[in-house]
């Protein structure tokens, strides 16, 4: 029986060889049971896999096989840039995401290709999806800043859950990297000089946790959705970067 890591070598070798000129590919692969792995092959050599029995998505990040250097190299090493409003405001509706990204800069994406994040000077999470960096974002700088979710939660927190939102695909989990003294009380000292924001994320392992709507009512993973904020439990993380919370529980909230 072949093993994941020997399928994802195949899956590389004939993608490399072949040249892709496409966005991406897809490949699936049984790993001999009724849970597989899904991996999606990009063109510049990265890749993202799909691991549905865990409940995450890891991204591979490409290798640099030539004298230039791509930014999609680099999708960890940024941290989360602060944003106006006002800055926000100059972007008009239909601006390319490369133009947007160009205007606001180099911020945080935890390895996913298709993702980035911004977090307003008011504590908002501006977050953009898009398949290619050349596709038209449909909304305006104020209606993203409208659609963005707080960073912070101002309810009730049972049990110390973390609180955050859910970012790329709907399996990796932003939230804020707040600092506590001896007493719980919350240090604000999560904002760099260069304005950046420590805000950190996992992938979110869901496979045997309990999910639940704020009202109580059961949800399952399916309902786990990008730009959906959480509150969530966790007994244990790998050690990787990003790393993978393995969550007893989830509270999706409104």
């Amino acid at each position: 029986m072949f093993n994941k890591k020997f399928i994802l070598i195949i899956a590389l070798t004939a993608v490399l060889s072949a040249g892709c000129s496409t966005e991406n590919a897809e490949y699936g692969a049984a790993d001999g049971g009724n849970g597989g792995i899904n991996m999606t092959v990009f063109s510049n050599g990265g890749v993202q896999i799909d691991h549905p029995d865990e409940g995450y998505v890891e991204y591979i990040p490409p290798k640099n096989t030539s004298s230039d250097s791509s930014e999609d190299e680099n999708l960890l090493d940024y941290d989360t840039v602060m944003v106006t409003k006002e800055q926000l405001s100059e972007i008009a509706a239909d601006t390319s995401y490369a133009d947007i990204l160009e205007k606001l800069g180099k911020t945080q994406a935890f390895g996913q290709p298709r993702h980035r994040q911004y977090v307003t000077d008011d504590g908002r999470i501006v977050q953009l999806h898009f398949e290619n960096k050349d596709e038209l974002c449909p909304y305006s700088g104020a209606e993203l800043y409208e659609r963005a979710l707080p960073l912070e939660y101002n309810g009730e927190n049972p049990d110390n859950m973390v609180y955050g939102l859910l970012a790329g695909d709907g399996n990796f989990f932003v939230y804020y990297m707040a600092y506590f003294n001896e007493d719980e009380e919350k240090i604000e000292i999560c904002t760099a000089p260069d304005g950046s924001r420590r805000i950190t994320g996992e992938y979110l392992m869901t496979g045997d946790a309990e999910i639940v709507f704020e009202d109580g009512s059961p949800a399952t993973a399916d309902d786990l959705k990008p730009e959906t904020a959480l509150l969530v439990d966790s007994d244990y993380t790998l050690q990787s970067y990003p790393g993978r919370a393995h969550c007893t529980k989830i509270v999706i909230l409104k």
